[in-house]
């Protein structure tokens, strides 16, 4: 007869009494030993992995008791990217080994001996664990999303910003309106949609996501931190949207559970920060206004909502708005102590907000861009922790309520913003294509939302500006040439004409399809032949809803004249050579240049015949005239090095600087359609060639 229905212990979790009579697992033990022989140099990390728990259910199960294997949990914990990811780690790795290496790694204050955490084949997920000589304090953050210390931490860092930060972040706030509607925070259960002009009001503005809703019939890629939303999540987002329907009664105290879990929990922590206003896209804007007459006007305040804000609630945690924000910190359910390996001490590694934020949900999704970008204070919530980024200072949440914890005096968040307010109109350029580059990246529900969901930061850029800058279509009057350079880094395998679909013109970085990497070339002299007419409008007219102030009317610009030296790309008797006749192979086979790594060609069969040739799987596009160095653009779509290679397709150049050329397409009626562009070409490409004038579009 059995007494006791008790699992006999895994291998790896026999407990055992270690240094300093801390308790100590098998499978920690013997990290320890490969931590001593690796230090006396008996070990290198090309030895490889040791296994030392069978999967991460294990290791969590030893961590209520393993000193060191608590540690070790926590780190992978607070890797997780998200609170859905972080409570279903231990199902998602069931059966997968969990790993340790150890090997020195660079620290702002030198090498250290590091333990490497990695879980299953492709050591994902992981973590690192510093290891060090002198004793280490544990971390011991809040479980609960509840605790008073939490919204304590975020009252501190509030005010320790408006008493300390004038210059620098006060000074950032765009203006003294409030929005058009907020939400007042009646009590925990209650809100009130309100319009209040005078006096300006203290409220937090939300950026989270949405989620992505699944449309019958259509199938999409989704990118890493999207997430789809079922039917009822959808039908649970839509019901809490302000709509016509609805706007009347909110205007009155309604209940908070009417909105999604999501804005549920950020309001709760809105409240408990001390604010008693908040403002959240979905519920302050009428959703479906005739026309989206009330989205078009309000999309265009965005710089005004949040760089106005007393702070931002970024939600880093959730990738839908029907996943809740308070729930366990599950990096902190057990207890950490101090504890040592190998005769070294276990550092917990604090997770910096720029690796935080690079896997967050909110990195993909287009809205979210501007959100951050036009904000002077930012609170970020992610799944085990808060961070802090304002133009003073970085902070990120400790156990002890401490404003010299973790500060950081570089912010990342705010560097757009104090362009625009003190920086050179070079500097503020620069800040302006880096947010680009970032966005062309990103994914949105409507793809129509391209410019919408960039006007704020394009309001904030062109109120920056001495004089009129007129904006075009992502572009600036003032920098067109330099703005015209963009590349793909990647060709683009979607046809044009798709991508075209909502008539943006071909010459903006907008008109490619989304998710879509773009670089510039390095900012070189305008040609001085070159030179910006006059942009032309789509035919809408001013009342029509989009057009609601000159961002907006530039968003619709489709057509632009420029005159400028323009040529064929390649000569007139040039002859097509298939690409692999021209491309050297071997180890030299590549060089780097401005516009990246590029395959070093070689006409040296043939110097006296000018030719030309294209790649599709690259999107690369050669000319060569007789005994000169040739020239090698990138095209943004396959189909148009089809077009090479079939020699249905002329090519023409127009300079644009000194270093930067574009590639165009003749079209029926006498414009030109972007193809590509070109960098590094020879300086006499262009001699003798006499301006033109053309229409872009």
């Amino acid at each position: 007869m059995r007494l006791f229905n008790r699992s006999k212990t895994p291998w790896y979790s026999v407990i055992s009494k270690g240094l300093d009579r801390q308790s100590c697992c098998r499978g920690c033990s013997d990290i320890g030993e490969l931590l001593q022989s690796f230090r006396a140099g008996r070990a290198d990390e090309t030895r490889g992995r040791l296994p030392f728990h069978s999967d991460f259910a294990e290791l969590a199960e030893c961590a209520q008791r393993c000193w060191s294997c608590c540690i070790i949990r926590q780190a992978l914990l607070s890797e997780c990217t998200t609170s859905l990811e972080a409570s279903r780690l231990g199902q998602a790795t069931a059966g997968s080994p969990v790993y340790a290496r150890v090997s020195y790694f660079g620290y702002t204050d030198g090498p250290a001996p590091t333990i490497h955490i990695e879980i299953g084949p492709h050591a994902h997920p992981s973590a690192m664990i510093r290891c060090t000589e002198s004793k280490a304090p544990p971390l011991n953050l809040a479980e609960n999303p509840n605790s008073v210390t939490i919204s304590g931490q975020v009252k501190e860092w509030l005010a320790d910003c408006r008493a300390n930060h004038v210059q620098s972040c006060s000074a950032l706030r765009y203006s003294s309106e409030n929005p058009t509607r907020l939400i007042r925070i009646v009590s925990e259960s209650k809100i009130q949609l309100c319009m209040v002009q005078d006096p300006p009001l203290q409220y937090a503005a939300l950026s989270y996501c949405w989620g992505v809703q699944s449309r019958t019939g259509e199938k999409s890629a989704l990118q890493d931190g999207e997430a789809v939303l079922s039917e009822s999540e959808t039908a649970l987002v839509y019901s809490g949207m302000t709509r016509l329907c609805n706007i009347q009664r909110r205007l009155q105290p309604f209940d908070i559970a009417t909105l999604p879990s999501t804005l549920q929990d950020a309001i709760v922590i809105i409240r408990r920060t001390g604010l008693e206003y908040a403002w959240i896209d979905s519920v302050c804007i009428i959703q479906d206004d005739v026309d989206g007459a009330d989205f078009f006007r309000e999309a265009s305040k965005m710089h005004q909502y949040y760089g106005n804000a007393a702070y931002t609630l970024a939600i880093c945690s959730n990738s839908k708005a029907t996943a809740p924000i308070l729930t366990p910190r599950t990096a902190f359910s057990y207890r950490a102590r101090e504890c040592r390996l190998g005769g070294l001490w276990l550092e917990p590694q604090s997770l910096p907000l720029g690796a935080a934020m690079v896997r967050s949900p909110l990195k993909v999704r287009a809205w979210t861009l501007q959100e951050e970008h036009l904000s002077p204070r930012i609170l970020f919530w992610t799944p085990n922790r808060m961070y802090w980024s304002c133009a003073g200072a970085r902070y990120f949440e400790m156990p002890d309520v401490s404003l010299s914890n973790g500060g950081n005096p570089q912010p990342s968040s705010q560097n757009f913003l104090l362009a625009c307010h003190r920086g050179t109109a070079e500097s503020r350029h620069r800040a302006w294509i880096s947010l680009v580059s970032q966005y062309a990246l990103r994914g949105m529900t409507n793809p129509t939302d391209r410019f919408p969901a960039l006007s704020g930061l394009a309001s904030r850029y062109q109120s920056s500006c001495i004089g009129n800058n007129l904006y075009l279509a992502g572009l600036w009057q003032e920098t067109f040439s330099h703005d015209l350079s963009w590349r793909v880094i990647r060709v683009a395998k979607q046809p044009p004409d798709q991508s075209n679909a909502t008539g943006v013109p071909s010459w903006t970085w907008a008109s490619l399809p989304l998710y879509t990497g773009i670089q510039y070339g390095l900012e070189a002299y305008r040609a001085l032949d070159f030179e910006l007419l006059q942009p032309q409008q789509s035919s809408l007219v001013n009342d029509e809803p989009r057009v609601v102030d000159g961002i907006s009317r530039g968003a619709l610009v489709k057509m632009v004249s420029v005159k400028g030296r323009l040529r064929s790309f390649w000569l007139h008797d040039a002859t097509f050579s298939p690409w692999y006749k021209i491309q050297r192979s071997g180890a030299n086979s590549q060089t780097h240049s401005e516009a990246g790594e590029i395959p070093l060609l070689s006409f040296d069969h043939s110097p006296e015949t000018p030719m030309f040739s294209a790649y599709i799987n690259s999107g690369l596009v050669v000319a060569y005239d007789a005994r000169k160095q040739e020239v090698i653009g990138h095209l943004d779509y396959q189909i148009y090095a089809e077009r090479v290679i079939d020699q249905s397709s002329e090519l023409y150049a127009l300079e644009l600087a000194t270093t930067a050329m574009l590639l165009l397409e003749y079209l029926e009626g006498g414009s030109f359609r972007r193809v590509g562009v070109a960098f590094d070409y020879r300086p006499d490409f262009f001699d003798g060639i006499a301006r033109s004038e053309l229409v872009l579009v």
